[in-house]
């Protein structure tokens, strides 16, 4: 091929309908009409002597070469667009910023407190809404960037999103204080796991967690007397009933006063939970966005990633992808 001849806006039409997966969308996203798409991309295909995108289906899947193009093009048209648009540096005291973010109930309070603390005071025009994980698709949300952050029990391995280790939890048993039965114990056992009344996450969330997964592995059954999809109403349920709860242990320990609850360690060992913070890769360099991830780990950790010297764990996955 000649690149003289090359429309470089080729390049925009391929990146978008990569990402969007239909010449539809990739339409909406770019202002133009579906034919309009359909003949660059056509166009481009002629060029590159590639199909680029095959039917399968209802839907296209890209051929092995727009696979190998894609990251390549995409940090290409970021570099162009880095270079053309200046984006000044982000001043949270002074910042209108609107941030969307999902965060899982289990861990909202830890990540929302210290960013609300600090709106009250140092940052007072930030605003932010806060989404469900479940019932959402985190990474399609990502990808058509209706999110700023995600926060996920693993990290994402897709092009287009970044994905860092954020901190790692573990987990509790609770009860509220005047329990008949654990009322002045220090200890729950493996008979307690069998024998005790649980409130808890139904099935689908609980299968993302180790305590379950645990359990399950040792062929521990438990008793499941309500199942509900909020981790609140599980501590609140848990404080009011003889019914115990399994929580991440922060929670526990946080709630634990203020629900006026006992907290006990599992009867077996747990492997810790790990939690991530994923985000779109567009998004990686803007200033605001860095500004949203320090706060979120010094949330959790006290500190920020480039303050600290300890390893992160092993499954930390943070591609290099654009």
């Amino acid at each position: 091929m000649n690149f003289r001849k090359l429309d470089l806006n080729l390049l925009r039409v391929f990146d978008t309908i990569f990402t969007e997966g239909s010449t539809k969308r990739a339409a909406g996203k770019l202002g133009m009409s579906q034919p309009a798409v359909s003949n660059a991309l056509t166009r481009l295909r002629q060029q590159l002597d590639d199909p680029l995108f095959e039917r399968a289906g209802q839907k296209i899947a890209p051929t092995d070469r727009a696979r190998a193009l894609a990251p390549q093009i995409r940090e290409a048209l970021a570099t162009v667009e880095k270079a053309l648009v200046d984006k000044p540096d982000f001043d949270p005291a002074s910042s209108r910023r609107h941030f969307t973010m999902l965060i899982p109930d289990a861990v909202e309070p830890q990540i929302m407190r210290p960013l609300l603390d600090m709106r009250a005071g140092a940052t007072p025009n930030l605003s932010y809404r806060l989404m469900p994980l479940v019932p959402s698709n985190p990474v399609e949300q990502i990808l058509a960037k209706e999110v700023d952050l995600a926060i996920l029990v693993a990290p994402v391995d897709v092009p287009f999103v970044r994905s860092s280790f954020l901190f790692h939890d573990g987990a509790s048993i609770v009860a509220r204080a005047g329990h008949p039965r654990f009322a002045g114990r220090d200890r729950f056992t493996l008979e307690d796991m069998r024998e005790a009344e649980f409130v808890a996450l139904d099935e689908n969330a609980r299968k993302f967690v180790n305590l379950e997964r645990e359990t399950l592995a040792k062929g521990i059954e438990r008793r499941f007397a309500c199942e509900t999809k909020s981790i609140w109403s599980i501590l609140h349920l848990a404080s009011a009933t003889d019914l115990v709860a399994a929580v991440p242990t922060s929670l526990a320990q946080m709630m634990a006063p203020i629900l006026n609850l006992v907290v006990f360690e599992p009867p077996l060992q747990v492997p810790l939970q790990n939690w991530h913070m994923a985000w779109h890769s567009d998004l990686h360099d803007d200033p605001g966005h860095i500004w949203l991830r320090r706060q979120v780990d010094r949330a959790v950790n006290g500190t920020t990633a480039d303050e600290r010297s300890d390893p992160v764990p092993a499954d930390t996955f943070a591609n290099n992808l654009p």
